[in-house]
This record gives C-alpha cells, structure tokens and sequence, in this order.
C-alpha cells in the first residue's frame, strides 16, 4: 500500500472516532469529568488529524514535483 492511502485510511479512522466522541458527548448521563475527557480526546485526535493532513499534503507535493 502507498504511504499516501496508509495516511488516507488512518485519516479516515480518525474522522470516525471523532464523531463517535461526538455521540458519546450527546449522552445525557456524563458527568462534566466524562465530557471534558471526551473533549480532550477530540482535541488530540483532531492535532493528529492535522498533523496527518500535513504529512499527506507534502507526499502530494512531492509527487506532483
């Protein structure tokens, strides 16, 4: 598999815990713990998914060089 479709499917896996992290928050039985946990838990998936998006940008660049 190439690196770009390795980055493509570990993005894709990312976007799916991040909306499941969502849900989750949806529930009505959290205390303000369990959501600020869950809201940090974004927030490091969503840094990943940044750093992820970067990286692939560069693999398009240098592809397209």
């Amino acid at each position: 598999m190439v690196d770009s479709e390795k980055l493509k499917r570990h993005m894709d896996s990312l976007n799916r815990l991040i909306r499941l992290d969502w849900v989750e928050l949806e529930s009505k039985n959290l205390t303000p713990a369990d959501r600020m946990e869950i809201r940090r838990h974004v927030t490091l998936l969503r840094d990943e998914l940044t750093a992820l998006l970067l990286r692939l940008n560069e693999l398009d660049e240098r592809s397209t060089a």
